[in-house]
């Protein structure tokens, strides 16, 4: 008996055929574990591919983007590879030789599969390449991943929510010549407070190495020789004090009460 139903929709009867769905019903499960079975046999090819190492890095940049999304989707998965670019954009090219570690550690603990900072140093240049290069510089909320970062910040005793840093990595006096900073002081916990509260955070400071200037998070000099400036690039924190920092959308806020 062929199975049928009726049903009143807006005052006209609607005829349901309940076979025909089951046939395309199914016809749509075979679509899908095809594309899973597709899927794995990618996923394979992609870890001996990833188990290239540096060779890997040269057969990327080979390949065309589409390419190149599906063999970093199989490595990190979607989450992993958003978080890779939420993490590049965070954590600033002034926290020198720590970044990697700041930003394979944060990678890890989304996409749960193990990314090495050596392996996470290439991956950071290939994204920074002209293939990649407009996807990475996408602006990020430093809020993304708010959750897990707190929780990575609990498992480390460091700060993983914000990462401060000075927004040069070479010095800016004109007879230096573009003298790549080091670092001054290691890097430091401190905290945050934005309109939703207070973060953990991690601050790190810079020097020249050939004419002493200290760059910090905010402002950049020698107290004790020509004073400090303020940096041309728009801060998004406020320096209360040395360990303590306040987003400027927050001081604009308590501006604005202050004076209404």
């Amino acid at each position: 008996m062929h199975l049928q139903l009726w049903i009143v929709m807006s005052r006209k009867k609607v005829k349901v055929d309940f076979r025909a769905y089951s046939a395309s019903s199914q016809s749509l499960i075979d679509s899908v574990e095809k594309v899973q079975d597709d899927a794995n046999v990618f996923r394979v090819t992609a870890t001996d591919v990833w188990g290239n190492g540096s060779n890997l890095f040269k057969l990327l940049d080979k390949c065309d983007v589409s390419t190149v999304e599906l063999l970093l989707v199989a490595r990190l998965g979607l989450e992993g590879v958003d978080c890779l670019r939420h993490a590049i954009h965070t954590v600033p090219e002034g926290f020198l030789t720590t970044r990697e570690k700041f930003i394979s550690d944060m990678v890890n603990k989304i996409c749960k599969v193990p990314l090495s900072q050596e392996e996470c140093q290439e991956l950071i240049k290939f994204f920074a390449g002209h293939k990649l290069h407009s996807y990475t510089s996408r602006k990020m909320e430093y809020t993304s991943y708010e959750k897990e970062m707190w929780e990575l910040t609990k498992e480390s005793g460091v700060g993983y929510n914000a990462f401060l840093a000075p927004p040069v990595i070479q010095c800016l006096k004109p007879e230096c010549e573009m003298a790549k900073l080091c670092q001054h002081n290691p890097v430091c916990n401190i905290t945050v407070f934005d309109i939703n509260g207070l973060k953990p955070a991690s601050k790190q400071s810079l020097k020249c190495a050939t004419c002493g200037t200290i760059y910090n998070y905010s402002k950049f000099g020698k107290k004790m020789s020509f004073g400090e400036r303020f940096y041309d690039q728009q801060r998004m924190f406020v320096e209360a004090s040395d360990m303590v920092f306040v987003s400027a959308q927050l001081q604009q806020l308590f501006t604005f009460l202050r004076y209404e």
